[in-house]
């Protein structure tokens, strides 16, 4: 009971000294009769300062006083990250639990950050599924292999309103429908997934027209062989590929890019074109290249150039 009393008290803490200190300017400087100032102010401050705070923490708020009870199912900003690489299924419960109660009409964000597995009945479409009908704007997934295979829920491939997408887990199964569309994607992240099929993230690539910032990042378990990227919007790539996996290859062709960093010691860098606009670039590579200069040659109108080669005739 003490411990959880010490919590509340340092979540108030935290929240004064936001109010005092990064938003002075908007709380009214006139005195107020009571002494809980902050509980006087109107929610709409009150969640915007919420929203700087972690979800475990904000959700506790309920108890302060009866002013914050409900105050918390409005945040428009959902955070949950645990970094133990033990641990159990509270957190799961958590967000479970917090996006029951969630009264917001509008989910600006929702980020799940863990270390460990969840547990078996954990449905993480469930929740997903939940962010993208209240048209969320960025989402990130970050987890540890799990148990069995994760799957996307359909209307996250459909999304008008994602803006931001970060996908990290070595288990999770991206299967693009055939007709996906993202109009509104900038930032895609895909990092040690697994695709259904070698078209997968063609179709989801091809259908993001506001893309200008991609990450991709693969693993052993990577089922992809030709990697395509063909987007016309692209301004920003960052390919890495840390584990030897034969037969693997990068198709690159975005004439927009401007900045492109490639870390891939084994695998096959050939065929990347079509880049008149590239200002910055760093790639990493450590298999031999063929005696041509067909490869440096894609990197002809870069303004700054960061090699790292071994094997390589120049």
């Amino acid at each position: 009971m003490n411990e959880i009393f010490i919590n509340f008290y340092f979540i108030k803490i935290r929240v004064f000294f936001f109010v005092q200190f990064i938003l002075p300017s908007r709380v009214n400087k006139k005195k107020m009769s009571g002494e809980d100032r902050i509980s006087a102010l109107h929610d709409d401050l009150l969640l915007k300062i919420l929203s700087e705070i972690p979800t475990k923490d904000v959700v506790t708020t309920m108890v302060l006083s009866k002013r914050w009870r409900f105050v918390w199912t409005k945040v428009h900003k959902l955070e949950y990250k645990d970094t133990r690489k033990e641990g159990n299924s509270r957190v799961w419960w958590l967000i479970e639990k917090s996006l029951q109660l969630h009264k917001a009409t509008v989910l600006e964000s929702l980020h799940i950050q863990v270390e460990h597995q969840f547990c078996d009945d954990a449905d993480v479409g469930k929740c997903v599924s939940y962010a993208v009908d209240h048209n969320v704007r960025e989402l990130a997934l970050i987890i540890p292999p799990q148990p069995m295979i994760l799957l996307l829920p359909s209307n996250v491939y459909t999304s008008k309103t994602l803006v931001k997408l970060t996908l990290s887990c070595r288990t999770l199964f991206i299967d693009v429908p055939s007709l996906p569309c993202l109009p509104s994607l900038q930032r895609l992240a895909l990092l040690n997934v697994v695709y259904k099929d070698e078209n997968s993230h063609v179709r989801l690539l091809s259908n993001c027209p506001a893309l200008r910032h991609l990450e991709v990042q693969r693993n052993k378990s990577d089922n992809v062989t030709s990697f395509i990227v063909k987007v016309p919007s692209l301004k920003s790539f960052r390919y890495t590929q840390h584990k030897r996996a034969s037969g693997r290859s990068l198709v690159l062709d975005s004439p927009g890019l401007r900045r492109l960093t490639l870390i891939d010691p084994h695998g096959d860098l050939d065929s990347i074109q079509n880049m008149p606009h590239l200002d910055w670039a760093h790639v990493f590579l450590i298999i031999p290249y063929p005696k041509d200069d067909k490869f440096l040659r894609s990197f002809s109108s870069v303004k700054v150039l960061r090699l790292s080669l071994r094997n390589v005739s120049i």
